[in-house]
């Protein structure tokens, strides 16, 4: 499911913060889930845990999707504060 009811959590009112290539399902399934709604999107070109956290901040991003290899990298990196870079 990619529709709304994939997400039910998400509202009009989300910004969707994605890090996914757009040839991935999971890249093109957030952008078809905020299609369905009147929120918004923040795609970056790559990853980067020494820049996540500030481009959250300063594109408001209310919700962000993130596989384990780039989840794993955030937790280790305090808000504010980047390691290196990921690829």
């Amino acid at each position: 499911m990619v529709g709304p009811e994939a997400r039910p959590f998400i509202t009009g009112a989300d910004r969707y913060f994605i890090t996914m290539p757009m040839f991935h399902v999971g890249g093109t399934g957030l952008v078809n889930c905020m299609t369905f709604r009147p929120g918004s999107l923040d795609v970056v070109p790559n990853f980067d845990t020494g820049s996540f956290w500030p481009l959250v901040r300063r594109t408001e991003a209310t919700v962000v999707f993130l596989l384990g290899a780039t989840r794993a990298s955030c937790g280790k990196c305090p808000p504010g504060q980047g390691i290196a870079t990921t690829t």
